[in-house]
């Protein structure tokens, strides 16, 4: 998901920066991020370190997220425009 995640926001809203609240509730502060792009990289990054993922395999996993919200973002335009 974090691959899709980096296409499909981008896709409508732009590398902007944002923050990320849902965690407060679980006494975790603010996060701050410089683009949803590295927000999907951090959170491939942390299932390697979790011992979730293989490196290879969350490389592989961005790679094919990046194309299903590439495909998003393409489906999302072409039905604006009808």
């Amino acid at each position: 998901m974090a691959g899709a995640d980096r296409r499909s926001p981008p896709g409508f809203l732009g590398g902007a920066a944002f923050e990320d609240s849902t965690s407060i509730s679980n006494g975790h502060g603010v996060r701050r991020f410089a683009s949803f792009t590295a927000a999907s990289e951090e959170a491939g990054i942390s299932r390697i370190y979790g011992g979730i993922h293989f490196a290879s395999c969350s490389s592989r996993g961005l790679t094919l997220g990046r194309c299903i919200g590439e495909k998003v973002v393409e489906r999302l335009r072409v039905a604006r425009v009808r």
